[in-house]
């Protein structure tokens, strides 16, 4: 994994999202240091503007479902995205990172029609609402799976005859489980950069506070921090 020790090393964050789909960098234990590290890397990946929002909770007994980013907010969901730790949980609290294209892979030999699969996605905060096809033809990583586990947010709008959603569901959530690539437990400073392309995630029960730092490129819904010029 590539370090920060006096600058971005972004060469090594380069290969790693490119080979791995993900990388984690570590700065100094402040947002001052997360912010200009997330700068750095939207540069580096020519990402035109981020936006960045801080998530603070006192445990959670559940999961946070497995999901791709920004479903909500078009047709195409944003191609990067960090967190960065700015205080991590007393207890719990990783990030499980999921191979797209390995899951979809599953999926089709488990789920006959699975291709077949759109549903429709609501915003649990704001207006937006966007359909998506379970699985995509991406330009680079080939057929992959683009999902956000069963919420009342959810509305399936075509799945394979004879499918019931349980079991639609239950396939998709066995396709990702068999499809882990990676589990950060975070550290103060961590920034966890993912290709959400590739990649889905979700995280883990926690116990005490966790304070993290969203960032999202591209985001067209909160374009805060210009890159340009």
């Amino acid at each position: 994994m590539a370090t920060l020790i006096g600058g971005i090393e972004f060469d090594a964050i380069a290969e790693e999202l490119d080979s791995l789909g993900f990388t984690v960098v570590h700065v100094a234990r402040d947002e001052v240091s997360l912010m200009s590290a997330a700068h750095g890397v939207g540069r580096m990946v020519g990402a035109r503007s981020f936006g960045y929002v801080h998530l603070r909770a006192e445990g959670s007994a559940v999961w946070l479902g497995r999901h791709t980013e920004s479903l909500t907010d078009g047709p195409t969901p944003l191609r990067y995205f960090a967190l960065g730790c700015l205080v991590a949980a007393a207890e719990g609290g990783a990030t499980h990172l999921y191979d797209g294209p390995r899951a979809s892979r599953l999926l089709e030999w488990m789920l006959p029609g699975a291709a077949e699969v759109r549903i429709r996605y609501r915003s649990a905060y704001r207006p937006e609402v966007s359909d998506h096809p379970l699985i995509v033809e991406h330009e680079r990583h080939g057929r992959t799976l683009r999902f956000r586990s069963a919420s009342e947010y959810n509305a399936v709008v075509a799945r394979p005859i004879g499918v019931s959603e349980a079991d639609m569901y239950a396939a998709v959530e066995d396709a990702l489980s068999a499809s882990l690539v990676h589990a950060h437990t975070w550290l103060l400073g961590d920034l966890l950069i993912v290709d959400n392309h590739r990649l889905l995630h979700s995280r883990a029960p926690f116990a005490g506070l966790r304070h993290m730092l969203r960032v999202r490129y591209d985001d067209p819904l909160n374009p805060t921090v210009s890159l340009e010029g």
